[in-house]
Formats: C-alpha cells, structure tokens, sequence
C-alpha cells in the first residue's frame, strides 16, 4: 500500500484527492467513511478509464 495525505475532500459528493510523495494527486470515492484535509491514508493505486485512482483507503 502506499501512504498519502488528503488534500481535500467534500463530504456533500462523497470524494477528495490525496498527495503521495510528491506525485500528482489521486481522486478517491470513500465507501462510507468520513476524512479531512491533512490527514494520512494509506491507499492502493488503480488505474481507471479515468485515470489513476486511490481505492481501499485506511485511514493511519
């Protein structure tokens, strides 16, 4: 898994993105989980049809 940090999320559309080591940030979808910004997630990277993704987030 990779580790990031939430750089924004939007509890009304239920998604955010995270920052990981730099790199372009990764849009996620939580499945029922509340985040904010700053705080560290570990996550697997997936490659959609919409581009790279953060899935399985956890919060750490």
């Amino acid at each position: 898994m990779s580790v990031g940090v939430v750089k924004w999320y939007h509890a009304n559309t239920r998604s955010g993105c995270i920052e990981s080591n730099g790199e372009n940030v990764l849009f996620f979808h939580p499945d029922g989980k509340q985040f904010r910004e700053g705080q560290a997630v570990a996550f697997e990277r997936i490659e959609s049809h919409q581009g790279p993704q953060a899935c399985n987030l956890v919060i750490k």
